[in-house]
C-alpha cells in the first residue's frame, strides 16, 4: 500500500466533512414558537417568540413573520438584509428582529406600538435551498384603563370627578370604583346598570357616571359634596369575562375654616396638616 501524502488530499477530506454536518444541521434543526399566546395592552411594545433549536446561525437564511388568514407579510429578512418594501402597510416602521440573536437561532420579532387590530395568528417561517418550516403564535390585544397621574385636589363641599378612561374604547358591562384600603365599593356599575345597593353608605347617593361617555371610553365618576373622609386612593376597575384591568386616582381634599384665616388639607393618608395661616 502506498500512502497519499499530498497536501491537498487532508485539506479536501476535511471539507467534505465539515459540509456534510452543516447540511445534516440545517435539516434537523427545528423551528419552535412560544405555547402561550402573547398579551401586549394598545401601544405597549411586545416581542413574539420564535427560535431554533438545536440552535444554528440564521443570518444566511430566509426570516419571514405573517399576520393573520389573508398571510399578510409582517417582516420579511432575505439576503442577510430586512426588506420592508415587502411588508404590508399596517407594519411599515413597526417591527424588527433581533439581529445579533439571528446568529444564534433567534427568530423573534419585536412588534412596537400594538394597536387592537394586530391581534391574532402569527407565522413564524424559515427558508432555504431545500426546506421550509414553520411555527406559529398567538396575539392579543388589550384595551388600557388610565387613571391620572397626578392627585385631584377639590375643597370640602364641592363636587370633583375622578378621571378615568378606556384606551381604545369598548363596551364596558361592568365597572367598579374603590376607595382606601378596606376597598369599599363607592360605584358599581354591572350589566349596563347602575347597583346603588352594593355602594358604603358615605357614598350614598353621590356618585354618578358619565352613561353617555361610557361607549366612548369616559369611566370618570362624579363625586358630590366632598367630605373631608372622601380623601385617598380610588381605583377604578373593568371586568370581562376574560380579564381586569384597574387604574389609580388619588383625591385630596382641601378645607378652608375661613377666608381669611387657616387653610388645611386631607392627603390620601388621612392625615390635617397646616399649610399656612392668612
Amino acid at each position: 500500500m502506498c500512502t497519499h501524502t499530498s497536501d491537498t488530499g487532508p485539506k479536501l477530506h476535511q471539507y467534505k466533512v465539515y459540509s456534510y454536518r452543516k447540511k445534516k444541521l440545517e435539516t434537523d434543526s427545528a423551528i419552535f414558537c412560544s405555547p402561550k399566546p402573547a398579551t401586549a395592552e394598545h401601544c405597549e411594545d411586545v416581542t413574539l417568540q420564535c427560535h431554533l433549536d438545536p440552535p444554528q446561525d440564521a443570518t444566511n437564511m430566509m426570516v419571514e413573520w405573517r399576520h393573520g388568514h389573508n398571510n399578510d407579510i409582517v417582516h420579511l429578512y432575505r439576503d442577510r438584509k430586512d426588506n420592508p418594501a415587502e411588508q404590508k402597510e399596517p407594519f411599515e416602521g413597526r417591527t424588527s428582529l433581533f439581529r445579533e440573536g439571528l446568529t444564534k437561532g433567534n427568530l423573534s420579532l419585536k412588534l412596537s406600538t400594538v394597536a387592537l387590530s394586530d391581534a391574532g395568528r402569527y407565522r413564524c417561517s424559515i427558508h432555504t435551498d431545500k426546506l421550509q418550516k414553520s411555527c406559529y403564535v398567538n396575539l392579543t390585544v388589550e384595551s388600557k384603563v388610565i387613571g391620572s397621574h397626578d392627585p385631584v385636589t377639590v375643597r370640602v363641599g364641592y363636587d370633583v370627578i375622578l378621571p378615568c378612561h378606556l384606551e381604545p374604547p369598548f363596551d364596558v358591562r361592568t365597572l367598579t370604583w374603590r376607595h382606601g384600603h378596606n376597598n369599599d365599593i363607592v360605584h358599581l356599575y354591572r350589566d349596563r346598570k347602575d347597583n346603588p345597593a352594593e355602594q358604603k353608605e358615605p357614598f350614598e347617593g353621590r356618585t354618578s357616571l358619565f352613561r353617555e361617555g361610557l361607549t366612548k371610553g369616559n369611566l370618570s365618576l362624579k363625586l358630590s359634596t366632598v367630605a373631608l373622609s372622601d380623601a385617598g386612593r380610588y381605583r377604578c376597575s373593568i371586568h370581562t369575562d376574560k380579564l381586569q384591568k384597574s387604574c389609580y386616582v388619588n383625591l385630596t381634599v382641601v378645607l378652608i375654616s375661613s377666608p381669611d384665616c387657616v387653610v388645611l388639607k386631607v392627603y390620601p393618608l388621612y392625615s390635617l396638616n397646616l399649610l399656612s395661616i392668612m
